[in-house]
């Protein structure tokens, strides 16, 4: 490894273009650079913080080894964070549409539509980014609409929404309801007349794609 490669893709990344500025980034004193470029090493701390900001690759950052991000929905560019701090406070995430149909193995769509920009709070390692293909969830959200999905939560809960993975279907959202006397779990949509579904609890093997956590919805 070489520090100085390192240090320039870290630049790259974050914007900075100072010592003094990295350090800012990464929550550390300017000294520890220096230090580091003396070492010629690069703290695991830093790869750690780099990955929780930007979802970068410890390989990429130490040795420049592809790929640049190990998050399949945030690809990293240049000027992408607007401000600094223990969070960035904007980032861009990809939205896939799932009227275009699945083609991974998990389902999803495998092409992004777009990258939008998302305040920080509202992204996360587990995000995926869907948009809406029909009315069946109004008033929640409808056609069109932006819908945030916590891939790492695939618990059902009563009352809440997810998106699920349902063959000939493609991917749908629904309101979840348990019905523990008979193990059962119903699907909702929120529309009148909407579709719904009952399954045995035991049926949901694979088709959690995660639960909604935020929509944004055009009007």
């Amino acid at each position: 490894m070489d520090f100085q490669s390192a240090y320039e893709r870290m630049l790259e990344v974050t914007g900075e273009k100072t010592q003094h500025g990295l350090a800012g980034v990464l929550g550390i004193k300017q000294a520890s650079i220096a230090d580091a470029k003396r070492r010629n090493v690069v703290p695991p701390a830093w790869l750690i913080k780099l990955y929780h900001l930007y979802g970068l690759n410890p390989d990429w950052v130490t040795d420049g080894i592809e790929p640049k991000s190990l998050r399949r929905h945030y690809a990293v560019q240049r000027g992408e964070v607007a401000a600094r701090g223990s969070k960035p406070e904007i980032v861009y995430a990809a939205v896939y549409d799932i009227s275009k149909g699945a083609g991974g193995e998990d389902g999803l769509p495998v092409e992004a539509v777009k990258r939008i920009p998302l305040h920080g709070d509202l992204f996360f390692a587990e995000l995926i980014v869907l948009k809406a293909d029909n009315d069946n969830m109004l008033p929640m959200f409808g056609k069109g609409a932006l819908v945030g999905v916590n891939q790492g939560y695939r618990k059902l809960r009563s009352g809440e929404t997810y998106c699920f993975n349902v063959p000939d279907e493609g991917l749908v959202f629904f309101r979840v309801y348990h019905d523990l006397e008979r193990s059962r779990v119903r699907l909702c949509s929120l529309a009148d007349g909407g579709p719904e579904m009952e399954l045995d609890a035991g049926d949901f093997e694979g088709r959690v794609v995660g639960r909604v956590v935020w929509t944004l919805n055009h009007h």
